[in-house]
Formats: structure tokens, sequence, C-alpha cells
């Protein structure tokens, strides 16, 4: 899937590959595949540098996501998103291709997962627009493939400003002002 108008900005473009591995999805929210590859494009718009750029999402279930959290970082239980960068980048830093890449070639950006039943449950609990939800989730994968994290107050400062000028150019509302929990 390509997102919307596949622009990255004038001089890139983005490839969005999602799977949909739980047809459970489409059951929650017939239109989620449409969802993510806007979420995922949008904030590449926002937050890349214009290079031609690809990443991958999984669209899975909780018991995918306990076993990638057991494996990949020693927790024993689902988490609404993983992300899997396939480099190690700084926040807004310019995007660069692997030595070696042929000269116009896209930039891999990496994977994502994400969890239906811990999505939908946060959206049920948190009184969210399960869409909106599943767009911050998607925002917030997508940014963690661009080097922005959460370790740190000022990092996640940064990052939630990040996140709230992407969700607004979808019409989303900030999901840390709605936040009641």
């Amino acid at each position: 899937m390509t997102g919307d108008d596949g622009a990255c900005s004038r001089s890139g473009t983005v490839q969005v590959d999602i799977t949909v591995e739980d047809g459970a999805w489409l059951d929650e929210l017939p239109d989620a595949d449409d969802i993510v590859g806007r979420a995922c494009t949008r904030t590449l718009q926002v937050a890349c540098s214009g290079e031609a750029v690809t990443m991958a999402v999984v669209m899975a279930s909780d018991r995918v996501l306990a076993d990638l959290n057991g494996r990949w970082r020693h927790i024993d239980r689902p988490t609404d998103v993983l992300s899997f960068p396939s480099d190690d980048r700084s926040p807004g830093t310019r995007l660069r291709r692997p030595a070696g890449s042929p000269p116009g070639s896209d930039i891999a950006l990496g994977d994502i997962v994400i969890a239906r039943e811990t999505i939908v449950d946060d959206a049920r609990r948190r009184a969210l627009a399960l869409a909106d939800h599943l767009s911050h989730i998607v925002v917030h994968g997508t940014l963690h493939l661009l080097g922005y994290d959460h370790q740190t107050d000022v990092d996640a400062g940064v990052m939630e400003d990040m996140e709230r000028a992407v969700l607004e150019t979808l019409g989303i509302p900030d999901p840390y002002l709605l936040d009641t929990v």
C-alpha cells in the first residue's frame, strides 16, 4: 500500500507495506489498513527529510506482540506497538542510505507491529474513537523508526510534540489532553 498521495515532500516518496496478519482487525475496523497507511504517510510527510522511504506494518494480535515483547524486551505481556528500526537514527536528522546502497534507492526505515486487542481495549477504556487511537499508535511507532524515543522527560516531550503535530494534520484531537487514565 502506498500512502494517500505517495509524497514525503516534493523529492521523496513513501511506500508503506501493510500486512493484516490478524483478520479480526478488519472486523473491528473495516478500513484499518487504510487508516494505518494514512498515519504512516502523514508521519513521514511531517517528520522526514524528503528522501524516498519504505517501511512495513504488521497488524497482528496480542499473542504475536506478547511473543515479540518477550523475545526482544524480556517483558512477558503484549504491548500496543513495537518498532524495529533498520538503522540507528537521531530524531530530526537527515535520513541516509546505508553505505553501499545504490544512489536514488529507497531508504528502508524498518517495521512496526501493532496489537489488535490491546489497542481496541485501550480505545474502549479511554472512550477514544478506535480509528483515532489506531492512528496515534501508528504515528508513535513510525516516529520510533525515525529515532524518536521517550526514555527521558525531555525526549518524551519532543516525541509527544511531534505526535501532536502529525495528528493535527489528520484532524485528530491531542490524545494527551484526552488521557484521563
